[in-house]
């Protein structure tokens, strides 16, 4: 004899296939909505060929791919700056993320996981200012289970001088230059259910509609070059100019 809970749940899951083919199997009525009509029509004009398809890398390219997916000694990333892929020595790449969070004058090591203490602290400011927000938000910042966040580098490829003179001299997309004891990483905190990431997502809300008001804003590199032409040339204005390379592949293993 089942449980109730097991007849219950195949139950559900019956209905839930039954639906599932009630939606696979069902067509619209024509002549009930003109704008379904007119849309039926549109997609069934649209060709459709499934076998006319062509693969953008070749079998070596996908071998090396694979290759490269599965080897546990290197790992991939994103340069800070350029779009270009990064090949790192995993052990090289932990050494530099550790010699990062090593730096006393911007790291402390924690005793213990501070996530609860600072939930507590949360809720007790929105409550202190309860009044200034509404049920929704009160909801938003407080009710959640939060997760622990992620670190991890970008190499800033374009402040290496090892790495820029390799790419001056090989001149090529592929460039090889193993471990450069010049590199440094752009830290990153990856948290996207982080104790404090409601709490800084609700105030760059309210941020990015008082920012523009400052007479010194600027939104972008265009409306900095608009900005700069309006201005004029002065004999003190003088403006840095930073080559980044792009597509590049840079092998640091």
């Amino acid at each position: 004899m089942e449980t109730s809970d097991k007849a219950r749940r195949r139950k559900i899951r019956y209905n839930m296939l039954k639906q599932d083919e009630w939606f696979q199997n069902y067509e619209a009525s024509y002549g009930r909505d003109e704008y379904l009509d007119s849309f039926i029509d549109t997609i069934s004009k649209l060709p459709i060929n499934y076998h006319n398809t062509k693969q953008n890398l070749s079998r070596r390219e996908k071998k090396s791919l694979e290759e490269l997916k599965n080897n546990p000694s290197i790992i991939l990333k994103e340069a800070d700056k350029g779009g270009g892929i990064v090949i790192m020595d995993k052990t090289f790449y932990r050494e530099k993320v550790l010699e990062q969070l090593n730096d006393n004058e911007y790291y402390t090591k924690l005793r213990k996981n501070n996530d609860k203490s600072t939930i507590r602290k949360i809720k007790r400011l929105v409550k202190e200012y309860s009044e200034s927000f509404t049920a929704n938000e009160i909801a938003y910042l407080c009710d959640f289970t939060p997760k622990e966040a992620n670190f991890y580098g970008l190499p800033k490829i374009h402040k290496s001088n090892t790495i820029q003179t390799a790419v001056k001299h090989q001149n090529k997309k592929y460039i090889e230059s193993p471990n450069p004891n010049d590199l440094k990483l752009r830290p990153i905190v990856a948290g996207p259910e982080s104790t404090t990431q409601r709490m800084s997502h609700f105030l760059d809300l309210i941020l990015k509609k008082l920012c523009p008001l400052i007479p010194s804003y600027v939104r972008d590199d265009i409306d900095f070059l608009r900005a700069s032409v309006s201005l004029g040339r002065t004999p003190h204005m003088s403006v840095e100019r930073n080559l980044h390379h792009t597509n590049l592949v840079i092998d640091l293993a």
